[in-house]
């Protein structure tokens, strides 16, 4: 008797027992997949005893998958007759557990519809499948009237997937000439994926051509969480902007590193302490009802000179809809610190949600600062979204002198999925003058990196503004925008030796006194200070 299986509950050896009524049930592995159905094709007599039947060889097979990496390579299941040929050879619907269908393909491994035959499993896992174990059944029948379905049991199983993950991203730096070496500036090392992320290292460091060795990096263990301690180093360094790129690694298969640009600007007049939060604006998402979004950061540092303390949390509003959905903590009260934010779903309905966060200083003179978090609740996944850090640059230079050092943009995914094909678009310039950007993407999924290039050219004194925006591929990702600065100040005019008067007479008698002095006086008649006379 010919018995079609179809499977309508899935649970994961290999064989089928009538229940009653017409009902099956089928046994796969010591595992019970209730809800079958049976088609007597026989007319309620047993199948001929001399019917062929189908023999697997073997019955089970096992893949293994890291996300990222490749697929598993097909694999072959033998398909003979156990007393001769087997005709009209079908494939039946493969049936997935837990259900997560497309992730296999059966193909017969000739164009034969008969045994001796195979049967090419090919493992197609998507790139978003989560950490796990996965199985499918592959119904392999025959048309011939008594040839029984067989079963051939895939497993899957999905390997966990560490992510390193720096915030915040880019550290900057301001010291002056000259002056005390900064405070260090700490990092924060995270797993933004899952399993365990061990092995972790810091450099080697690559400097611009302008200087080296200014920087050292020490993390204070090698598993995440994890923390990286920056320190700049003043020396005899000239007035001028100096950037350093520090990759964070790991010794795990399948990790790929992470990289924190360090921009440290020398300034030549001392200057306020000026609280700077990178980046200005943080984008959360989360499904209704669901878990909360993990933490985000916001790194705080000291955009002027001195010494910014006194840091703290101020007040938190809330645009229309709800409130008192995110907490907000500062790491510590001297600058460089981290703000740590969390946002929690709770019972929040489907919509955007906008909290504005104020950083404050209790030295005088110091402004507060504010930095913007958004909540998205959807009811659906949530799409990638392009996340820029930092996303407004600012390039400085003196006119008639060197191009400003490029700046290094980091691009993560701050939404869901993968955020894939990346791209940067056409630049938009405002008035003054056009054509002094250029930039250029790392690779076309996130995480990225952006180096951005200001040309000094010919210039004028002034102040210059771009736009660019990044987007992506992916379906329903969020793009987000660059916005670009370029101050060129004027060129400084040299110091110039000044003469007056610039002849002197003198006139004398010979045999008689020497003549009187005469007073030249110098002055500098440029710029500067002229010195060394």
């Amino acid at each position: 008797m010919d018995i079609p299986v179809t499977l309508l509950a899935f649970s994961p050896a290999q064989t089928v027992k009538r229940t009653g009524a017409g009902g099956l049930l089928l046994v796969v592995a010591g595992m019970s997949f209730l809800g079958c159905t049976a088609v007597d094709r026989n007319g309620g007599n047993p199948p001929p005893a001399n019917i062929s039947q189908l023999s697997l060889n073997p019955t089970s097979v096992d893949f293994q998958f890291t996300p990222g990496g490749a697929a598993p390579a097909p694999l072959s299941i033998g398909l003979l007759g156990t007393a001769g040929d087997v005709s009209g050879l079908v494939i039946g619907t493969i049936l997935y557990s837990p259900i997560s269908s497309g992730w296999l393909a059966a193909d017969f491994g000739t164009a034969l519809d008969q045994t001796p035959n195979t049967i090419v499993l090919t493992p197609r896992p998507p790139a978003d499948l989560t950490p796990g174990t996965y199985v499918a059944s592959v119904p392999i029948g025959s048309t011939v009237t008594g040839v029984n379905t067989q079963y051939v049991i895939a497993t899957l199983t999905v390997d966990s997937v560490a992510i390193i993950h720096a915030s915040p991203a880019a550290v900057d730096i301001t010291v002056q000439q000259g002056g005390a070496n900064p405070a260090p500036q700490l990092v924060a090392i995270d797993n933004a994926g899952s399993g365990t992320l061990a092995g972790l290292a810091a450099g080697p460091i690559s400097y611009d051509p302008s200087a080296t060795g200014w920087l050292s990096v020490s993390l204070n263990q090698t598993t995440a969480p994890a923390t990286l301690t920056v320190q700049a180093t003043t020396g005899s360094l000239a007035a001028g902007t100096y950037v350093a790129q520090v990759p964070i690694t790991s010794s795990q298969a399948g990790v790929a590193p992470d990289t924190i640009t360090v921009t440290l600007g020398v300034n030549t007049i001392a200057s306020p302490p000026v609280i700077a939060l990178s980046p200005l604006v943080r984008t959360v998402s989360a499904v209704v009802g669901g878990a909360n979004p993990p933490p985000q950061s916001i790194g705080v540092s000291n955009g002027g000179g001195g010494t910014l303390s006194g840091l703290s949390i101020g007040t938190t509003t809330y645009s229309a809809g709800a409130s008192g959905w995110l907490t907000s903590m500062i790491n510590q009260s001297t600058a460089p610190a981290l703000v740590s934010v969390q946002a929690s779903v709770g019972v929040l309905a489907q919509g955007s949600y906008t909290a504005t966060v104020r950083v404050q200083s209790s030295q005088a003179g110091v402004a507060f600062k504010t930095f913007q978090v958004v909540l998205t609740i959807t009811s659906a996944a949530v799409p990638p979204k392009v996340n820029l850090a930092p996303s407004n640059l600012t390039f400085n230079a003196q006119a008639g002198g060197a191009s400003p050092t490029p700046i290094q943009v980091s691009v993560t995914n701050g939404g869901g999925g993968t955020l894939g094909g990346l791209a940067l678009g056409a630049v938009s310039y405002g008035p003054g003058a056009a054509g002094w950007l250029s930039s250029g993407l790392s690779n076309t999924t996130a995480p990225a990196t952006i180096t951005a290039t200001a040309t000094l050219g010919a210039l004028p004194a002034g102040t210059y503004t771009a736009r660019q925006v990044v987007t992506s591929g992916a379906a329903g990702a969020v793009p987000d925008t660059m916005d670009v600065t370029f101050v060129v100040a004027p060129a400084q005019v040299p110091p110039t030796i000044g003469l007056s008067p610039t002849s002197v007479a003198l006139t004398a008698t010979a045999g008689g006194a020497s003549p009187a002095a005469r007073t030249v006086q110098v002055t500098n008649a440029g710029g500067q200070t002229l010195t060394g006379l």
